[in-house]
């Protein structure tokens, strides 16, 4: 989603989550929330060795329902429980990370499919 192309193609093609897809939200309605940008504060996104988030995105989960977030926008893959939270980033694409959500079983699981 670093392109607004991509934005629009997924928009187009009727493929952008733009509220609710299975049991995962993106206005964190849900347990389980998805954002682009990590939040502010709990260590979860790095971008070029430094430490990166919203204060935006820390506000809206510390005040919803949600209890997982999985975010992008990071160059790291990680896991990190902090405030009652679990804050997920998926990694860098390009760098080969991705994650991969299980909505029967509520699982996600982080992959490296590359070296690079």
């Amino acid at each position: 989603m670093e392109s607004v192309y991509i934005m629009k193609y997924l928009k187009k093609t009727d493929r952008l989550i733009s509220r609710k897809f299975f049991d995962l939200s993106t206005d964190f309605s849900t347990e389980i929330s998805i954002t682009h940008f990590p939040p502010k504060g709990f260590k979860s996104g790095l971008l070029m060795n430094k430490e990166i988030g919203r204060k935006e995105i820390s506000a809206m989960i510390l005040s919803s329902k949600t209890k997982i977030v999985i975010h992008g926008h990071s160059e790291n893959q990680s896991s990190v429980t902090s405030r009652g939270f679990q804050i997920i980033s998926v990694g860098a694409f390009e760098k080969g990370y991705l994650a991969v959500y299980y909505p029967e079983e509520r699982k996600i699981q982080l992959i490296k499919v590359s070296s690079h």
